[in-house]
């Protein structure tokens, strides 16, 4: 019998998965849709991304940023020298976990993009003595906020070029 209007639907909460789990060994980190092995990210069985750990020059490691999710690290590829972002998640916490399956998601959503105006990711792996996850992107050596400060100010021609890669991003 219905009581007060509300009843606890039990088999639709059966079927809410926990939003991570850390393998038995400690080496594996799995989200709702994303697995971290040995091998990197994989979604399934296909494997996303083609840089790990071993991939980064840690010599060359400089923290560039800090925020509410994470840091965020320029370094470079061992094989091009090509300079690249590291962005430090610690899945600590409910919100820092989103984050990483929120971005995890968008970056799989949308493929590897061809295009020049859009972020290129290279792939994410877990860290499990730091409980942290590694996501690998191009890196952008200045924000739009430090251009206007070394610029003293945007001139049109740089607002309008700005604002013309941000909307062939967006485009694509």
């Amino acid at each position: 019998m219905k009581k007060g209007g509300f009843m606890l639907d039990v088999a639709a909460m059966a079927e809410v998965k926990q939003s991570y789990c850390i393998g038995v060994t400690g080496k594996e980190l799995e989200f709702r849709a994303f697995r971290f092995a040995e091998g990197g990210l994989f979604m399934g069985d296909r494997p996303l991304g083609t840089v790990s750990a071993d991939d980064i020059n840690l010599e060359d490691k400089v923290l560039v940023g800090k925020g509410a999710s994470g840091e965020v690290f320029y370094a470079t590829l061992k094989g091009d020298g090509r300079p690249v972002a590291v962005k430090a998640i610690p899945i600590s916490s409910k919100p820092h976990r989103d984050e990483v399956e929120r971005e995890l998601m968008f970056i799989t959503s949308h493929g590897q993009p061809q295009c020049e105006h859009v972020i290129h990711s290279y792939g994410a792996w877990w860290e499990p003595a730091e409980q942290k996850v590694y996501m690998c992107m191009d890196y952008m050596s200045y924000s739009v906020q430090q251009i206007s400060i070394f610029g003293e100010g945007m001139g049109e021609a740089l607002v309008r070029d700005i604002t013309k890669q941000a909307i062939l991003g967006l485009r694509h």
